[in-house]
């Protein structure tokens, strides 16, 4: 009895007719438009439940198909059916014409929107009955069209709020430049000792930041790299009950005993927690098998021009890395997570075999452990949530979440 509803409201959704779906499962238009009308219902309650649960995702997803069991419409045109006066029919009728959005609909004529309707499927009356339907659906449109500029206009103020009751921004030197770079930057200096080490972009004394690193406390986007800092970012990342994270990608495959990889391991982890939700944090990765004066392979911010300074170069270990994110228990959040696991078996190839090339002379016994470890990917222990899988569900016509080498997290090496 269920299934059979199920497959009911699948053809609604679908926009398939509803004399022909009747007929078809033997029952009559208005039984079908009660079991309509409850399931809509139905999903009304459950997105009022998840809410308040958290369960932020589930809301989302069953809040759109509330609108589509509630239209009898697909995704694409649920824009058009919250006017007055249209129904999927007329819906579909005007999104083939090329009026997607209700802001389309204002620049059309009433006459050319009476035409549109007389070839709607069902159009009952002719003439005046369809010109009344146009001026209804105008003053809809208009209507939905002033909603949506109000709504945006109050979410502006309420932000405007927010942001002038934060404390004002005391120019210090951690606040120069494009993001707050606890440590040395780029443009800075590092003193050892009593002789300033200076940079050569920037030909100026700088006193270094005074400033102690809070992750809790910390706004904007922050670059991490002096090593108590990141100790700091680590033991909040650790203690945090949820994140989201996305690594960067490099630009250099693993090379390994039989040929290049396709894949780079992550040069850098960009970081947010949401008992923070004011910073986003960025981190260099650092192999641990490499040299610590070893220029970095992908010429990225791995290193910088201050690393010889400071006797190393900073950021996360790999192994640090791995080790949290193979940690269950913390909710994790990513988009792309299946190019990023396997960038991340790509630094752990890269580890094994930067080891195994500095601790074994036997080539064989390099060659076997290379093997047994060639197709490596990595762990992301549960539960994780992939942005990328959750938009797709929700539109997965949509060509913003379809999977390429050109576009998402893959897309971020060559930017």
């Amino acid at each position: 009895h269920r299934f059979l509803k199920a497959l009911q409201l699948h053809d609604v959704v679908c926009e398939r007719d509803v004399l022909e779906t009747a007929t078809a499962f033997g029952v009559s238009p208005g039984v079908l438009t009660q079991t309509q009308e409850s399931a809509a219902r139905h999903a009304g309650q459950i997105v009022s439940v998840c809410g308040p649960m958290g369960w932020g995702d589930v809301e989302g997803l069953v809040l759109r198909l509330q609108d589509r069991i509630a239209a009898g419409a697909r995704e694409e045109i649920l824009s058009l059916t919250s006017i007055p006066m249209i129904g999927a029919s007329r819906a579909r009728v005007l999104y083939t014409a090329g009026y997607r959005t209700p802001e389309a609909i204002l620049t059309m004529s009433l006459k050319q929107l009476a035409l549109l309707f007389e070839g709607s499927k069902g159009a009952a009356g002719q003439g005046e009955g369809q010109m009344r339907a146009a001026h209804t659906v105008m003053r809809g449109a208009r209507r939905v069209c002033e909603d949506a500029r109000r709504a945006a206009r109050e979410e502006s103020e309420a932000k405007l709020r927010k942001l002038q009751a934060l404390a004002p921004i005391i120019e210090t030197r951690t606040s120069l430049g494009d993001g707050i770079s606890f440590g040395v930057g780029d443009d800075e200096e590092v003193l050892e000792g009593a002789t300033p080490v200076r940079n050569k972009k920037r030909k100026v004394d700088v006193v270094p930041p005074a400033e102690v690193f809070d992750p809790k406390t910390a706004t904007g986007a922050v670059v991490v790299r002096r090593p108590k800092d990141i100790a700091a970012l680590e033991a909040f990342w650790r203690a945090s009950s949820g994140y989201t994270f996305v690594l960067r990608p490099g630009t250099n495959a693993v090379s390994s005993g039989r040929g290049t990889l396709c894949v780079s391991p992550p040069v850098a982890i960009a970081l947010a927690f949401p008992s923070n939700p004011n910073a986003v944090f960025y981190a260099p990765i650092v192999l641990g098998f490499r040299d610590e004066h070893e220029t970095a392979r992908d010429g990225d911010v791995e290193a910088d021009a201050n690393d010889a300074a400071v006797g190393a170069r900073r950021g996360f270990v790999w192994e640090t890395v791995r080790a949290i994110l193979s940690t269950s228990g913390q909710r994790k959040a990513t988009v792309d997570l299946k190019p990023q696991l396997l960038a991340m078996g790509a630094a752990n190839l890269a580890c094994l075999v930067g080891s195994v090339g500095s601790n074994h002379e036997n080539k064989n016994e390099k060659n076997e452990t290379e093997n047994q470890h060639l197709y490596a990917i990595g762990v992301v222990a549960p539960p994780v949530f992939d942005a990328r899988v959750g938009g797709w569900l929700l539109r997965p016509e949509s060509s913003d979440f379809a999977c390429g080498t050109n576009g998402g997290w893959s897309g971020l090496s060559g930017g």
